[in-house]
């Protein structure tokens, strides 16, 4: 069951603090039941990848994910360039990805004046401490 992005206007908002709190606990039960199936289905593939299976490459059964290793990296010795971006990447050797672009930020200039400076504490005595 996929959802789309829901539309502003058929959001209800909150109306009181309990509704609220029933909400966030219903948010965060459903949170856990999807962490936990997540889990779950790590744990399965993880058993699948374990056995043996029949593979063209090999005479004997190899481990799933050997086999798919070798499947991935013939496909690339054939020239499939998202085998072979799958092999580099798996290799760890994918490239950084940069995004050039500008920001831009309003500054307000009556608030930089009305602050005292980073770090200063207002009324803060200078002198020496006195020691134990």
């Amino acid at each position: 069951m996929t959802r789309g992005i829901p539309h502003p206007e058929n959001l209800k908002p909150v109306q009181t603090a309990d509704e609220a709190r029933e909400k966030g606990r219903k948010g965060g039960l459903s949170s856990g039941v999807a962490r936990r199936r997540k889990a779950l289905f790590k744990d399965i593939l993880q058993d699948i990848m374990a056995c043996k299976i029949n593979s063209p490459f090999s005479r004997t059964p190899l481990p799933a994910d050997e086999a798919i290793c070798l499947a991935q990296v013939s496909k690339a010795a054939q020239g499939d360039t998202n085998a072979a971006a799958w092999c580099r990447d798996t290799m760890g050797q994918k490239p950084k990805e940069e995004i050039m672009g500008t920001v831009s930020l309003p500054v307000i200039v009556d608030d930089l004046i009305s602050r005292p400076p980073t770090g200063a504490k207002q009324g803060a005595k200078r002198g020496k401490r006195k020691v134990k």
